[in-house]
């Protein structure tokens, strides 16, 4: 029998002998190695041993468990829910347990000097839905068909495109998609957007995205970038609180997502930079919300990278 295969044996005896404790007949369990954990008693220390588990007696991998007293200890749950410590002295300890989407549970645990195979305590992590780790992911496929960077300038110029195509019969081309919203369940800890394009622009080529929520003064937010495709975005935990106080999920709001056209350089223009006009640009956005955790650095799903899943 291979040892996952033991360990959910162990948790399914668990389950019916109770959360704590020896088994009944006072003898220590047996089960999952702690082997690898590389835990040792002494004749005036001893040890603890644990496992963590879910409402469906699965081992919950990465939880915290925290040794409280004057000194506190951590350790985390190995893949199969195995914990320990050692090097304490004889007496009655107290742990809890944490992990994103579990309610917070705590248990006691008899420290024995000199035994390195004590009973193992048994806790149960019961999952808090409303605060499950999680992420929603969105695409946005836009189009600008005319846009300009100056009010003055950009749809002075759209005007006169658009007189020139009404004449021809083309029709307007001011219909532009260029922004899109997303529910927002409660605060997330990280939002990404990532815009790609093919540029089919003479000059230029680059665009900027931005975020915005909530009454936090339309297209004045200021949280975006600019530049060439593909084109990143994201919202820490601390950025989100700062935009709107915190609003965010809090309430009512919406995520913004808002494209725009970039202005030509001086370089470009020969003149003062900030000029820009974008006809007929097709882009890509895809939009990640995470809740209760953030994605690892340097992911991305325009590199074609998988999803961070929960730890």
């Amino acid at each position: 029998m291979t040892r996952p295969l033991v360990l959910v044996a162990l948790l399914a005896a668990a389950a019916l002998a109770g959360c704590a404790g020896n088994s009944p007949d006072g003898e220590a369990d047996t089960g999952p190695e702690f082997d690898d954990l590389g835990l040792e008693a002494t004749s005036s220390t001893g040890v603890i041993r644990g496992v963590v588990v879910d409402d469906a007696i699965r081992p919950v991998a990465g939880a915290t468990v925290t040794l409280q007293g004057d000194a506190p200890r951590e350790a985390t749950t190995t893949a199969v829910g195995t914990f320990g410590f050692d090097g304490l002295q004889a007496g009655t300890y107290f742990l809890e347990v944490t992990k994103p989407g579990y309610f917070a549970a705590q248990q006691s645990a008899d420290v024995v000097a000199g035994v390195a195979e004590p009973a193992i305590v048994k806790v149960l992590l019961q999952v808090d839905a409303a605060n499950t780790p999680y992420y929603e992911a969105y695409v946005f496929e836009g189009y600008i068909e005319c846009s300009g960077t100056f009010v003055a300038v950009g749809f002075a110029a759209c005007s006169a495109v658009n007189l020139v195509t009404d004449i021809a019969g083309a029709g307007n081309l001011t219909q532009d998609n260029f922004a899109t919203t997303y529910d927002v369940a409660r605060t997330p800890d990280w939002i990404q957007s990532e815009m790609v394009w093919d540029s089919t622009q003479a000059l230029g080529g680059e665009m900027s995205v931005m975020y915005s929520w909530g009454d936090c003064g339309g297209f004045l937010c200021d949280h975006g970038v600019s530049g060439s495709s593909p084109l990143l975005l994201t919202a820490n935990a601390e950025e989100i609180a700062e935009i709107n106080d915190g609003e965010l999920g809090a309430g009512d709001d919406e995520l913004f997502v808002r494209v725009f056209n970039e202005g030509l350089s001086e370089t470009q223009v020969g003149v003062g930079g900030g000029l820009g006009l974008t006809f007929q640009q097709r882009f890509t956005v895809f939009t990640h919300i995470f809740y209760g955790y953030a994605p690892t650095d340097g992911w991305r799903i325009s590199a074609g990278d998988p999803v961070p899943q929960p730890a």
